[in-house]
């Protein structure tokens, strides 16, 4: 356990958005349009939980930036019919959507509009590009194919290729689990949910007594469970501060796209490596969303590459 879960991070890259006619006589401009995307989804991050974008970004210029490298690729990527105009619409949807939309890893309706060109098998970077809405990439790879995304009890190996509310458990695409759901290994709670006697419930809050190996405590609201076996506010470390659940400091989670090198005790923050820079997926350094550590170097997805 590194850090909170990276997720719901730029789900763009695996979106159709909604293609749709403008009602005003002056076209949109893309950057104006992936600004409001960025917009749109950091306010959300921040709202929902904001010791995530922390964590991701460590702060909202960092977050806009991020979000809207992977925004503007889309409007001319090979085969998508991403438009200003369905690009707002999809910030629309994001910033008067509810935080459930957010911890069940769903999008809005404005989000999940109409398909690409590319057929499956053609080679992809992002979702919008294909018929299906997604293409499949393979872990340390760039480029992909589009392929066709699982339904519930379809088989799967990534979140990504489940339809959107759905995530891939135990090989198959599952729906999130709701207070009083029966949970497991195979069948996930809510991210703002816990599972425990095989039922998600709500977290424990501050005060309340944890076990460390657990972590029941609410990490939405950055609460973990350290040596005082309480759930406890959380601190914050920048690049090269001691971090993990054991730290001198107390808990502490590492800001900024760093990377503890222990959070299971205690650790050093790991700075991410700028992109094109070089990285390590297993030892670090790694990169800071939304690049991949591809081939050992930082990489964001370009669709005109893929061929």
């Amino acid at each position: 356990m590194g850090q909170p879960p990276k997720t719901w991070i730029v789900p763009l890259a695996g979106l159709a958005l909604a293609s749709a006619c403008s009602d005003s006589t002056t076209p949109l401009d893309p950057g104006q349009a992936c600004d409001a995307v960025a917009t749109a989804m950091c306010d959300k991050l921040n709202q929902c939980a904001p010791t995530e974008l922390l964590t991701l970004y460590g702060d909202h210029a960092t977050c806009l930036a991020r979000i809207k490298v992977v925004c503007l690729p889309m409007m001319s990527a090979p085969g998508s019919k991403t438009t200003p105009e369905s690009a707002q619409q999809c910030a629309d949807g994001i910033r008067t959507g509810t935080c459930d939309i957010y911890f069940a890893h769903g999008l809005p309706a404005t989000c999940l509009g109409s398909p690409g060109t590319l057929a499956d098998g053609a080679a992809c970077a992002v979702g919008a590009q294909c018929e299906s809405t997604y293409c499949q990439v393979a872990h340390g790879s760039s480029c992909g194919v589009c392929a066709r995304r699982a339904s519930a009890a379809g088989a799967c190996t990534e979140e990504a290729g489940c339809a959107s509310g759905l995530t891939c458990a135990g090989g198959s695409c599952v729906a999130f689990g709701g207070i009083g759901s029966a949970c497991g290994a195979k069948q996930p709670c809510r991210r703002d949910l816990i599972c425990r006697n095989a039922t998600c419930g709500k977290p424990l809050e501050a005060g309340q007594p944890c076990d460390p190996l657990r972590q029941e405590c609410n990490m939405v609201a950055g609460l973990y469970c350290g040596k005082s076996k309480l759930c406890g506010q959380a601190s914050t470390a920048k690049a090269g501060e001691a971090c993990g659940l054991f730290a001198s400091n107390g808990v502490a989670v590492c800001t900024g796209g760093a990377t503890c090198t222990n959070m299971l005790a205690s650790g050093l923050c790991q700075a991410p490596a700028p992109d094109g820079a070089a990285c390590d997926a297993q030892k670090g350094p790694a990169c800071m969303a939304p690049a991949d550590c591809v081939g050992g170097v930082c990489k964001i997805a370009d669709p005109a590459l893929c061929k």
